[in-house]
């Protein structure tokens, strides 16, 4: 900056980040904003320098109670005690991104913040929570503020130097440990602390910790380094004029600071001793909290070729080792897109064991997690996304389609159905779908992200207000669409980036359409799991058995309160069947039709059919192998479930 000719300082690199800042880049209006900071005036005192405490205030009571158990924790993020997404659940806080702030407190070795050694770690300083508080999926998140107080190599009182200890304050002498007294001084180190007593929080934070410090991560001494050269050469020249202007201001009578002399030399303790001895520092100081893996995770070679969490374009084909880099344990991976790793340390049924020499062929995109589990306990993941020249959509299909929603009532608030629309499609083929670049360009419209692979069986769900899809259904949507859909049925068109058609439809709304889906609050839901056909034929279409739809699940038979249980008198035999079963509705009527669906024991479709008053129908034809299901006979609002056991 200059004023009048006259050099004058260099600005601030980071912007303040309050709710002009917040409403910039993440939408909305700044009025929405809650915005927490420090007032250093004030006596450092926590305020809301933007709208309010109150979700803060709730945030340190749920501190107070603790998260030792599952419930507490998936409360946090706006689920039930088993860890499901319900409606008016609410995300009060970020937590990958409460991971990462720490980690950056801690790497850095800031020991002003978000507590300070130099008021013996009893009050909040420089940080800044922002949160929307009219979107409920989102919580807060935090960004360090005036962070001078890091980096050093040398011993700065009352800072160490690079032995800098700041994840575990308590770990200085008594009067140095950290408190928090309440709201005036409640601040993101304290939720952190508090949250490390629940186990499924200290494995995310283990994750995350250890991919951030292997080879390609943000910790590394080469991505340090970097950063460190790109803000350098940024004020090379202005650093000449800063100690022109500055250089003597605090040094009466003594040589003046300059570029050469001074700045090279602390930046060269930065590059050549900080960031080269720093990470394993840390890394140290992490395992002794249990905050870092005891195992390393699984090495990923893809045709001979290791990859650190990388997007790998593999041509045609390509061949997968997952190795175990640990003296013990078994390497365990998914790709579906879940986690090998259930809740509660437990393995999830759908990770498949993998002998370290065993080499797996891929000719289709695919995404790759493993993990290493050693007597209960796990390594981080390792991730591996492949991708190839030429997009397959054939087995990307659209499911669901909510274009009428009815109104609904929330607090005291009329909510307008069209901010419930969405639009769902399911990977349903054997391999990962590349959704790069697709877009829809049409009734609404919307670009897919780009290196967005869609495991098989899995769903994305595009919608016309995300805060709303949230607070609705609990859970949070894949992407956000501009526009409406028509209430009277219209064209939706998706292409790919070279304009490859590759869903078109035109949706109607009168018979033989399902009429329940226009206004009547269900969804268009596929007929079948995994659908043929055309989808601009109604046949394709049936209306959602939930009312509001089944976003993110095919359509399963839910409890529906307006549904009249065993009002209809059904004879079901023989049960148990070896596959053919007569069904007899006692109480027919003439003119009327039933629909019949068999479903498992999960609640998911397997098939249906419509019929009088008799029928005889092969479970074979639906695929049912030995076990027990459901069959729900209904016709309006009527209905009557029972239990079908097949055997063979």
């Amino acid at each position: 900056l200059y004023l009048n000719g006259m050099y004058w300082g260099l600005y601030m690199s980071q912007e303040r980040a309050e709710a002009r800042f917040a409403e910039s880049y993440f939408g909305d209006d700044s009025e929405d904003y809650d915005v927490v900071k420090v007032d250093v005036e004030a006596g450092y005192q926590v305020e809301a320098t933007d709208g309010n405490l109150d979700s803060w205030q709730k945030l340190l009571d749920m501190c107070s109670d603790g998260f030792s158990t599952e419930a507490s924790y998936n409360a946090l993020e706006g689920r039930d005690a088993n860890g499901n997404p319900y409606r008016g659940g609410e995300i009060l806080v970020d937590i990958d991104n409460l991971i990462d702030f720490m980690l950056v407190i801690f790497y850095t070795g800031n020991i002003d913040s978000p507590t300070a050694v130099f008021m013996s770690n009893k009050k909040a300083n420089n940080f800044y929570a922002i949160d929307n508080r009219n979107d409920r999926s989102k919580g807060f998140i935090f960004f360090t503020h005036d962070a001078e107080h890091s980096l050093f190599s040398d011993a700065n009182s009352p800072g160490i130097g690079l032995s800098e200890n700041r994840v575990n304050i308590a770990s200085r002498t008594d009067n140095l440990k950290m408190e928090v007294s309440g709201i005036s001084s409640f601040h993101p180190q304290w939720l952190h602390y508090k949250l490390t007593s629940n186990k499924e929080y200290v494995s995310r934070f283990q994750n995350r910790a250890y991919n951030h410090f292997r080879p390609g991560g943000v910790f590394t001494e080469e991505k340090a380094r970097e950063r460190i050269s790109k803000r350098v050469n940024e004020v090379d020249l202005a650093i000449i004029s800063e100690s022109a202007r500055w250089g003597d201001a605090k040094r009466p009578g003594a040589a003046p600071y300059t570029r050469n002399g001074n700045w090279f030399g602390e930046i060269n303790k930065i590059r050549d001793v900080y960031v080269r001895y720093r990470p394993e520092i840390v890394i140290g100081q992490l395992r002794a909290e249990g905050l870092y893996p005891g195992l390393d995770a699984p090495v990923i070679a893809v045709d001979g070729v290791t990859v650190n969490n990388d997007d790998i374009n593999i041509g045609t084909s390509a061949g997968v080792a997952i190795s175990n880099p640990n003296s013990a344990g078994s390497v365990y991976y998914t790709v579906d897109g879940s986690d090998p790793r259930s809740s509660g340390g437990t393995l999830n049924p759908s990770a498949i064991f993998v002998n370290s020499s065993a080499k797996i062929n891929f000719r289709g995109p695919a995404v790759i997690r493993a993990r290493v589990l050693e007597k209960g306990s796990w390594s981080a993941i390792s991730e591996a996304r492949l991708y190839t020249g030429n997009a397959n959509y054939s087995g990307l299909k659209i499911t669901e389609i909510q274009y009428h929603p009815e109104d609904y009532i929330q607090g005291s608030d009329t909510i307008k159905g069209k901010d419930l629309e969405f639009l769902e499609f399911k990977n349903t083929g054997t391999d990962a779908v590349d959704l790069s670049g697709l877009k829809i360009d049409s009734a609404v419209t919307y670009t897919f992200p780009l290196s967005y692979l869609l495991p098989p069986g899995a769903f994305f769900v595009a919608a016309s207000k995300p805060s709303r899809f949230f607070d609705y259904y609990g859970m949070k949507a894949s992407g956000n669409f501009r526009g409406n859909l028509a209430n009277e049925g219209e064209e939706i068109l998706v292409s790919g980036m070279d304009n490859r058609e590759v869903i078109r439809l035109t949706y109607g709304i009168t018979a033989p359409w399902p009429s329940e889906a226009d206004g009547e609050g269900n969804s268009l839901a596929s007929a079948e799991n995994d659908p043929g056909g055309d989808p601009s034929d109604y046949t394709y279409w049936v209306s959602s058995f939930a009312k509001g739809g089944n976003p993110f699940s095919d359509n399963i038979l839910g409890d529906d309160n307006e549904l009249e249980e065993n009002e209809l008198d059904v004879s079901l035999y023989p049960n148990p069947t070896t596959g053919i079963i007569r069904v007899e509705i006692n109480s027919f009527e003439p003119d009327r039709t039933y629909e019949m669906i068999l479903s498992d024991m999960s609640g998911r479709i397997t098939g249906r059919i419509e019929t009088g008053r008799e029928s005889v129908i092969d479970l074979r034809r639906f695929k049912a192998s030995q076990g027990v299901y459901i069959l729900t006979v209904r016709s309006g609002k009527q209905s009557r479930k029972l239990k079908v056991v097949v055997i063979r």
